[in-house]
């Protein structure tokens, strides 16, 4: 950082150099989108809205594979040709 600009500098990248007037103008601009609800909170939705879609993935595969067993052994008891075991 300099007088009157800033300098970002990566190894193996070329040196960027922003004027100090556009960075302070870029940074309040910056703070401002992130005071807004959608960005401030926008990790912690979307870390949410992951488990919560993985939970009813979840849910559902659970209830399928309970669904398939309870098929199963109706099928067991009814026989194999179809008619009722007594």
């Amino acid at each position: 950082m300099s007088a009157d600009a800033v300098v970002r500098m990566a190894a193996g990248q070329a040196t960027d150099c922003t004027p100090l007037a556009v960075w302070a103008l870029e940074s309040r601009q910056f703070d401002t989108l992130r005071s807004l609800d959608f960005f401030g909170n926008f990790i912690r939705r979307k870390c949410f809205r992951s488990w919560h879609q993985a939970s009813k993935q979840q849910r559902h595969t659970y209830v399928m594979q309970a669904g398939l067993h309870a098929r199963a052994l109706l099928h067991t008891m009814a026989g194999v040709d179809g008619s009722e075991v007594h």
